[in-house]
């Protein structure tokens, strides 16, 4: 063999290797980029599934505080309407005509009667109250700034039952507030 078949064929199989090693990069190239999308593909799968998972969180977080206020909201509304059927009856139960207004203070006054014993003593809003006092054999002890109603207090001054308007409907207001919203608000 001569030098420059020797040559030829060095050249030869140095071009065949090149080649086996550029065939061989490339093929280990290929799998690395079919890996490389087969990852970002994963990745990009799991960004999105993350991602939804926030969104439905978010949304119903939104909802629920949507929900909360719009509650709240009526809870205000029902909350106001038992405040104006307050305002309401006190301002029935002050401009009571007489004979509606002389039955009321009379049941008050004998209530009270059983309650802190015969000889109690009265404190009156309206004259009014004068006279169903005297009816009932009380001695007046004076005059209160109420709209109605009377107080009334044992002969010694120690126990005290307020039964004006304002009081009555101050003691009352919890229990008549449930009662007002069933009846306004059934669920």
């Amino acid at each position: 063999m001569s030098a420059e078949q020797i040559i030829t064929r060095i050249h030869h199989d140095a071009q065949q290797e090149v080649d086996r090693i550029t065939q061989d990069a490339e093929r280990q190239a290929d799998a690395i980029i079919t890996e490389a999308k087969e990852q970002a593909k994963r990745d990009a799968d799991q960004i999105i599934r993350k991602a939804t998972e926030e969104a439905e969180n978010i949304r119903r977080i939104l909802i629920s505080k949507a929900q909360r206020e719009l509650k709240q909201e009526m809870m205000n509304v029902q909350e106001e309407i038992i405040e104006q059927c307050f305002t309401e009856a006190y301002q029935r139960l002050v401009t009571l005509k007489d004979k509606n207004y002389t039955d009321i203070v009379t049941r008050l006054i004998q209530k009270g009667k059983q309650q802190l014993g015969a000889d109690c003593q009265i404190l009156v809003s309206r004259d009014i109250d004068k006279t169903i006092a005297a009816q009932e054999n009380l001695i007046i002890q004076g005059t209160i700034p109420s709209q109605g109603g009377v107080i009334l207090q044992t002969s010694d001054g120690k126990i005290t039952l307020d039964n004006t308007f304002e009081n009555i409907l101050s003691r009352k207001k919890d229990e008549l507030r449930i009662t007002i919203g069933t009846l306004l608000f059934p669920t």
